[in-house]
């Protein structure tokens, strides 16, 4: 069953749709994981550019920008692996009125709800159709071997491609 939610979040209980909270901007990219779901939500705007936060909902419970962050920087698409006895997170990040492209960050976590940013697991090329953007990874496993697959220049416009970690 699909439910819209405009720049809301929303929950399915007993067939019923239940709308928990209303976001400022937008409200996307949910990423599911042991019980616990990221998202993406708008927390105000620079000049006409929204600046995102990566949320977590657990448990009927939001916890607002658990991905410490800088005032103008908007965080997107959170992919989310737990390994080793901690949580870890490749996310996109952009700089918004400075370098307005994203480039991709990890964080680990004990738990989940708050994140240490590390770093970023991969530069951009001299050259290239990677070499202003990186955005919005997705990580598998293929063989023993780790793959990142993530958007290039304009948001993907020049290609997608992936790098072994």
């Amino acid at each position: 069953r699909r439910e819209p939610y405009n720049h809301s979040l929303g929950v399915i209980r007993n067939g019923v749709c239940e709308e928990l909270c209303v976001e400022n901007n937008l409200c996307n990219s949910p990423f599911v994981l042991h019980e616990k779901m990221w998202y993406v939500s708008g927390r105000g705007w620079i000049g006409k550019k929204p600046v995102y936060g990566i949320n977590l909902l657990y448990h009927g419970v939001i916890y607002k920008d658990c991905v410490s962050r800088l005032d103008n920087e908007a965080t997107s698409r959170p992919y989310i692996w737990y390994w080793d006895g901690a949580y870890h997170m490749l996310y996109s990040s952009m700089l918004v009125g400075e370098s307005n492209t994203y480039i991709i960050k990890y964080a680990k976590s004990n738990h989940g709800f708050s994140w240490e940013t590390g770093e970023s697991p991969l530069d951009n090329s001299d050259s290239g159709w990677d070499s202003q953007m990186m955005c919005y990874p997705y990580l598998c496993d293929i063989e023993g071997n780790l793959y990142m697959f993530y958007n290039g220049n304009d948001y993907g416009k020049f290609g997608i491609g992936y790098a072994v970690l």
